[in-house]
């Protein structure tokens, strides 16, 4: 027994081995490899050159970055790889008759499982070997050209995460299918079929549902502010894969006709590997049907209380207090509101439902209240005036899917493979590296319901004014409405505070590492904020620096000149990420990336 396991160990490598050595005799092992390859190389290629040619031109063409290119190639070589390992795998049992070593394998000790694992093995290195070719192609290529290198951690998602998992668990099926029918054209048809259906449903299926299928939303849009590497949920999906595969393998060992021992034990060990898999995949997908719920009960909430108040609004006249950021963990409010009611025996807010209150006081006194399903309602005391004082204290991680309620289109109702979705998806963004607390996500109560606004990403124009004192990480910068103005703070925090000389309809923050270049211009801070991967972009446009500043002088005295002098003290361009919406709600769709005092650039 000892020296069984070094036997069986040295069995699996030769197997494998052998299997790379017959696969790489084969025309059509070279034939695929130049297809996987060729096509996603030449992809790269063309959109290199077009994103060089046209840059800027286009709200798509960011996709078109080399930077970027990883996703959309790998998908190419990765259909391409997965009809490689069918052609590879559907035949073995048939390769071994008309070679006349079948014989041979079947009086080998090895298990049936042992072997059909060993041999799958060597299919999937030798057709992993080629993405590997294409990602040190594409970076090689991109040094010997001078242009940006495709972002690393999508090259090492690609190669380690999106392939291998995806190689075993295909070959598996095939593996099985060879095992149950038979007739190798026949395992072929089906195995086609399966992967044009796999194809078909990237094509078809709203994007809600990417992670059952993919195990992540951002296949082909990227950002390098926000690399992805590998979530909790694609974690899942391809441990879910890997679990399914070796199933599926023991199924097919139970089936192969090649002689065998303990066949019905193999069997139900295959279909207990094959539910567990199932199982985690069914996971995420009850978590996209669960979110699908959650939005609709939502808006169907806030659409009877939008009925049921018809359309009237409290009337929020300013907000202050103090906004804590611990990015990636949480978000703590303590503000303070002075509202007018405008009737009714109760104020309705949207606040966000990852935000749980632990303390609302109104006019100094506790008041009765409900937060729920994202709605916000504060009982009146019959004295109550025309004006109210509500304070709150909130803490919690903002939901930031709780957005664009009433949106004529969403991003997640697209298609995967829509280019639609290259204008974002995330109605905001709350990481550990970056921040962008936008107005549509309701981090801070807005008036009425979230339905009907007709704005983009703000429910009827409410102007505020404001005085807000923002805590972040000491090395962190924020954007906000409005002059930042920096407040002594801590070694671990900087605070700053935002209090803009006219009123707001809308309050934003965005945060995160930023790289700062400003200047001052007819009495406005302009400022630029962008990410320290991306501030070498500004050398292109420093020999024209001064005439930036003559024309945005230019600018601001004929707007004065005008009668609309620009009502904040500074203007702020900050970068975001690709990832983030660029447009809003209601059936304009209009863009959300001018905000009081800030334009948002896409990375």
């Amino acid at each position: 027994m000892g020296r069984l396991v070094p036997a069986n160990r040295g069995f699996v490598l030769a197997a494998a081995l052998a299997e790379m050595r017959s696969a790489r005799r084969l025309a059509r092992t070279w034939l695929f490899t130049a297809i996987a390859v060729g096509l996603p190389f030449f992809y790269f290629l063309f959109n290199t050159i077009d994103h060089e040619a046209t840059f800027g031109t286009g709200p798509l063409n960011v996709a078109a970055s080399p930077r970027y290119a990883m996703p959309g190639a790998g998908f190419l070589a990765l259909v391409a790889l997965l009809a490689c390992t069918l052609f590879l795998a559907f035949d073995m049992r048939g390769r071994d008759r008309r070679e006349r070593i079948m014989a041979v394998l079947d009086a080998r000790p090895a298990s049936n499982f042992t072997l059909l694992a060993a041999r799958l093995g060597g299919v999937v290195v030798t057709v992993w070997l080629s993405a590997l070719l294409l990602v040190v192609l594409m970076l090689g290529t991109a040094l010997a050209a001078s242009i940006p290198l495709v972002e690393p951690l999508s090259a090492l998602a690609f190669v380690f995460v999106d392939t291998l998992p995806l190689f075993v668990f295909f070959g598996a099926v095939v593996v099985l299918l060879a095992a149950a029918l038979g007739n190798r054209w026949l395992v072929a048809a089906v195995a086609l079929a399966l992967l044009g259906a796999w194809v078909w449903a990237l094509g078809n299926v709203p994007l809600r549902f990417a992670r059952p299928l993919l195990g992540h939303a951002d296949l082909f849009y990227n950002s390098d502010i926000l690399p992805r590497f590998a979530d909790l949920p694609v974690l899942l999906h391809r441990a879910s894969l890997l679990l399914a595969g070796a199933g599926l393998i023991a199924l097919a060992a139970a089936l192969h006709p090649r002689p065998a021992q303990h066949r019905g034990r193999t069997a139900a060990i295959g279909l207990a590997l094959v539910a567990a898999g199932a199982a985690g995949i069914g996971a995420l997908a009850w978590q996209a049907v669960a979110e699908v719920a959650q939005l609709e009960r939502w808006r169907a909430s806030h659409t009877a209380a939008q009925e049921r108040r018809g359309g009237q609004r409290p009337d929020i006249e300013h907000v202050a207090g103090e906004i804590d950021i611990a990015p990636g963990d949480g978000l703590a409010l303590d503000i303070v509101l002075r509202v007018a009611p405008r009737g009714g025996d109760s104020l309705l807010f949207s606040f966000n439902p990852g935000l749980a209150i632990s303390e609302l006081l109104l006019d100094g006194r506790p008041a009765s209240h409900q937060h729920e399903d994202g709605l916000l309602e504060v009982a009146l005391p019959p004295q109550a005036g025309e004006r109210v004082t509500l304070s709150l204290r909130a803490h919690g991680a903002p939901l930031v899917r709780f957005a664009y309620l009433d949106a004529n289109q969403s991003p997640l109702d697209r298609a995967i493979l829509d280019e639609f979705n290259a204008l974002g998806r995330d109605a905001a963004i709350f990481d550990s590296r970056y921040v962008a607390l936008m107005p549509a996500i309701r981090w801070l109560p807005a008036a009425g319901a979230s339905i009907g606004g007709g704005d983009p990403g703000v429910a009827p124009r409410d102007f505020f004014t404001a005085d807000i004192e923002v805590r972040a990480p000491a090395d962190w910068l924020v954007a906000g409405p409005g002059r930042r103005e920096a407040v002594t703070g801590t070694a671990d925090e900087a605070k700053f505070r935002f209090q803009p000389a006219a009123p707001v309809p809308a309050f934003a923050l965005l945060a995160s590492r930023f790289e700062r270049r400003a200047a001052q211009v007819a009495g406005v801070e302009l400022e630029v904020l962008l990410s320290p991967k991306h501030t070498h972009n500004l050398a292109f446009f420093a020999d024209a620096a001064s005439q930036i500043v003559e024309r945005a002088q230019e600018l601001l005295g004929a707007a004065e000149r005008a009668g609309l002098a620009y009502p904040y003290r500074a203007f702020a361009l900050v970068e975001t990420p690709t990832t983030l919406r660029a447009y809003g709600g209601g059936w304009r769709l209009d863009t959300v990336r001018s905000l009081p005092g800030m334009l948002l650039l896409r990375e």
